[in-house]
């Protein structure tokens, strides 16, 4: 939703009021945060659920399952869209979109957002896809202060990085908003966060606050991006420094809501429907926001009442198209390219509640019988 309202505010010249502009761009101004909310997220997500048995191969076969088919999809829409409107096709960019290559063009910046322009991140995330396997094992192993560490000061980084990548832009000839919002080797910093996160709860030595003041704290940084950026005149402020705090503290208090069961909005059928199709979403709204775009022959600048009802017209086509790629796409691709799980043998502890649990976190501790055992066993 974050993603979606930023580029409604960046894009789609919906708005043609400068008042509704103005409380656009504050509202919104720190949008770019839900890639690194993403990023975190991912992080710990796949840590917490890592299998303790698996193999390297498997692990990248799932993932590929779980994100290609639906890429792919969303890339021939993307033809489909350009060729609508009579816009030049790339063969390269092309291959570099389909490859999910397109983060590594540093000096070449028509290949960031070519085609459909959202997959450029989906780059990023298969770069972390790749390095889980060799990451997870030494960092399960480092221990608690490693994982604290890698948490307090990461972040610290995280809001460093505008002010250094603009010097290493000067020295490299780079553009610094590629090297701080879409260099893969400097995203991979939020994704270790999600690392750590994830082995501090489920060993459960998180100490941190609900979910209420992590959110409080998300918001209240999303919403002082303008006014940040404005103050430090460092536009790359909004990449994700803004929002890197509130990422850090809301996503182990959800996850510990959940683990014990605590009444939470997130825990609601819809939302978790929601969470589900997220993906899908993301892949598919900024095509709809350009389809809207070429009907009105270019930016339509509508009064406010209007604007807003078209905004809630793309979101509601991009929901209804997401839950088609998730149902119709995502999932029996997943089940069709994912190996096929063997027979587990008969457990002696029958009478064990969570026996066959991965999840070692507050309610199953017990089967956390080596807390730094390397999660993926193939990689170590």
């Amino acid at each position: 939703m974050m993603i979606f309202c930023f580029h409604v505010m960046i894009e789609s010249g919906f708005f043609g009021q400068e008042r509704a502009q103005s409380t656009m761009w504050w509202l919104f101004c720190g949008g770019r945060s839900g890639v690194s909310f993403f990023y975190v997220l991912s992080g710990f997500v796949l840590t917490w659920s890592a299998r303790p048995k698996d193999r390297v191969v498997s692990f990248w076969r799932r993932r590929f399952a779980r994100i290609y088919p639906s890429h792919f999809l969303t890339f021939l829409g993307a033809v489909a869209l350009f060729s609508w409107e009579g816009l030049h096709l790339s063969g390269r960019v092309a291959a570099a979109n389909l490859t999910l290559t397109q983060s590594w063009f540093a000096f070449a910046p028509r290949y960031w957002y070519g085609y459909n322009g959202v997959s450029w991140s989906l780059s990023v995330e298969f770069f972390f896809y790749f390095m889980f396997p060799f990451l997870v094992p030494p960092i399960t192993r480092m221990g608690a202060r490693a994982w604290w560490a890698i948490v307090a000061v990461g972040p610290g980084l995280v809001i460093a990085m505008p002010f250094l990548m603009d010097w290493v832009g000067e020295k490299t000839g780079i553009q610094p908003l590629f090297l701080v919002y879409q260099f893969p080797p400097v995203r991979l910093l939020e994704f270790l966060i999600g690392i750590a996160l994830a082995l501090l709860v489920r060993n459960g030595r998180w100490r941190g606050p609900n979910m209420t003041v992590s959110a409080v704290v998300l918001v209240t940084g999303l919403l002082l991006t303008q006014k940040l950026v404005l103050w430090a005149e460092k536009p790359l402020i909004s990449a994700s420094a803004t929002g890197i705090i509130g990422c850090v503290l809301l996503i182990p208090a959800a996850a510990r809501a959940d683990v014990e069961g605590t009444a939470s909005i997130w825990r609601n059928p819809r939302m978790v429907r929601l969470g589900e199709i997220s993906f899908a979403f993301y892949l598919v709204h900024e095509l709809v926001i350009f389809t809207a775009m070429k009907l009105f022959n270019g930016p339509p600048r509508l009064p406010t009442v209007q604007a807003l009802a078209l905004t809630i017209a793309c979101f509601s086509v991009a929901l209804v198209l997401a839950t088609m790629l998730h149902d119709m796409v995502e999932k029996p691709f997943v089940k069709l390219l994912s190996p096929k799980p063997k027979p587990k043998p008969k457990s002696k502890r029958q009478g064990s509640k969570n026996a066959g649990t991965d999840l070692p976190g507050p309610r199953n501790r017990e089967r956390s019988d080596d807390a730094t055992a390397p999660i993926l066993a193939g990689s170590s």
